[in-house]
């Protein structure tokens, strides 16, 4: 036996920067997004002792609440959706960097009262003007808010010693018109773009978005009647999920009971370069599924039908390479070994990897390292404009055939299953099936 050897100590990432002092502004800051994500995902960075010092949040909007009920607030939001538990030293540490301010987004005049308490709390807490606006707001008021801030001197030129930083949560726009107005994220085609972008030369942020951009443009169009053959649509109808019960869609509170809207896209993608040339990319997006997931898969070519795999009749399957991108962060493959027996049986064994196992510290949260990013200025996972006006260019086409079509009802899915009978049938077009995660 080999005797065991202690894991490697993580290596620093070149150029790695540290997040840097500064105020976050949250217009919403009493919303769902900020009570359910943000809040609670702050704290976390306060547990794992990530956020810069000094630091501040300004949560903004039209709930009448002073700065001891947002705190008292946000402390309810931590308990419920954190990772961590609420420890009082550190919580009592993190209360006192939580401000509220009233001010609606469409009131031009509340943002000469949001300038002035950023000014207060600069001067108390010594921090150097540094500011991070993020619009957790519809997407209506996005392109007003953005006009106001500016108006009341609150976005600064990029050659100006202290920094201001605008983050537009999704959905953004309507179509490629739309998201011209904004330089922001689109989280649409992000994992496709990082899955098949050409290696970088070097981790240098436009260097990495300048590969993923190739590959939006790399896309082959999808458009008229390509749209019925290469995308699905529907909405989840009644089922169970989680032992819960769940009424269709459009048996919603508060939902059109003739609503088109759909809660599920799988779409059969092409990427027209050297290396992706042939090999279909096949995308599925839903609610109300068995498990929340977000995974990748990497089905192989098939191996020849020689030796083990000569039998027409029984072929193998393809080895898989999966990589998990949340719930249990890792990756695992998927491949056929010879059974150690006399004969020949193949069967299927899987090679599983698991950050948490392999390290103490639990892996961020998506908002957590967003933030994190964001106070650092390191942009490498955030889209640039001509990355969004490319998705946005070659998704309008299948807007508007849907459009086109003007169907009253949509595909549905029960409530707590994978998806629709026609998803199946679009991916079985190329002899391959939906892998069960």
């Amino acid at each position: 036996m080999m005797p065991a050897v202690p894991a490697a100590e993580p290596t620093p990432a070149t150029g790695a920067t540290l997040a840097l002092p500064c105020i976050l502004v949250i217009f919403g800051g009493a919303g769902d997004l900020a009570r359910r994500k943000l809040l609670p995902g702050l704290y976390n960075l306060v547990v794992d002792a990530v956020l810069p010092s000094p630091f501040a949040v300004l949560g903004t909007g039209r709930s009448q609440l002073t700065d001891d009920a947002f705190r008292s607030l946000a402390r309810e939001n931590v308990n419920q959706y954190s990772r961590r538990e609420i420890d009082e030293d550190t919580w009592q540490r993190f209360a006192r960097q939580l401000f509220f301010q009233i001010a609606a987004p469409d009131d031009p005049g509340g943002y000469h009262a949001i300038k002035a308490r950023l000014e207060a709390i600069d001067n108390e807490l010594g921090i150097p003007g540094n500011r991070i606006f993020y619009l957790a707001i519809p997407p209506s008021l996005i392109t007003d808010c953005v006009g106001h801030l500016h108006a009341a001197g609150l976005i600064r030129r990029p050659d100006e010693a202290a920094f201001s930083r605008v983050i537009v949560e999704k959905p953004i726009g309507r179509d490629l018109r739309s998201a011209q107005h904004i330089m922001v994220q689109n989280h649409i085609l992000q994992l496709l773009t990082l899955v098949a972008m050409e290696p970088p030369w070097s981790l240098d942020p436009d260097v990495i978005r300048d590969r993923r951009l190739e590959v939006l443009r790399s896309l082959r169009p999808i458009r008229g009647q390509d749209v019925d053959r290469q995308v699905v649509r529907a909405q989840y109808g009644q089922g169970v999920v989680e032992s819960v019960p769940v009424p269709g869609y459009r048996r919603e509170g508060g939902i059109n009971s003739e609503s088109t809207t759909e809660t599920y896209v799988a779409l059969e993608v092409f990427i027209d370069n050297w290396r992706w040339a042939g090999v279909p990319f096949h995308v599925r997006t839903g609610k109300r599924l068995p498990r929340h997931v977000t995974e990748i898969s990497v089905q192989f070519k098939e191996v020849p039908q020689i030796l083990f795999n000569a039998n027409p009749a029984a072929r193998l399957d393809p080895n898989v390479l999966s990589l998990r991108i949340q719930p249990d962060e890792g990756f695992s493959l998927r491949s056929l070994s010879k059974v150690p027996e006399a004969g020949v049986r193949i069967y299927p064994i899987r090679m599983n990897y698991q950050y948490g196992s392999n390290f103490e510290k639990v892996t961020p949260e998506a908002y957590e390292r967003l933030l994190v990013d964001v106070m650092a200025g390191d942009a490498t996972l955030f889209m640039r404009r001509d990355s969004v006006e490319a998705s946005w260019s070659w998704i309008t086409p299948i807007l508007e055939r849907w459009a086109e079509r003007t169907e009253r009802w949509l595909p549905e899915y029960a409530a707590g299953h994978w998806g629709p009978i026609e998803a199946d049938r679009l991916i079985q077009t190329t002899c391959r099936d939906w892998l069960v995660v």
